[in-house]
């Protein structure tokens, strides 16, 4: 009889409990724990997730907290840019970088 086991997130392949490590409710290969920026090893306690990536703590910081918010660093609009994009497409405008069109 077949046990199914549980997959790696990053490499797809099987788990098995010697060598499993279980972080934000997904399960990775000790070996595959690293940082997406770096590719360090990462550790429990001694790494940070956001938006389903995993980093070491200082590209974390270097990435995200620098900029004072956590949007920008992964290319999204500053939060004051989304609400006034939201805010002109209720009016029927669009503003890109503070200029209107």
């Amino acid at each position: 009889m077949k046990v199914a086991s549980e997959k790696c997130q990053v490499c797809a392949k099987s788990v098995y409990a010697t060598e499993r490590l279980s972080a934000d409710e997904k399960v990775y290969h000790k070996l595959c724990f690293r940082c997406e920026v770096c590719h360090n090893a990462l550790s429990l306690g001694k790494y940070a997730s956001l938006e389903n990536k995993t980093y070491c703590k200082p590209c974390f910081k270097k990435l995200f907290l620098s900029k004072g918010n956590y949007s920008e660093g992964f290319g999204h609009l500053k939060p004051q840019q989304q609400h006034d994009a939201k805010k002109a497409g209720s009016e029927g405008e669009v503003i890109l970088d503070g200029a209107e069109t």
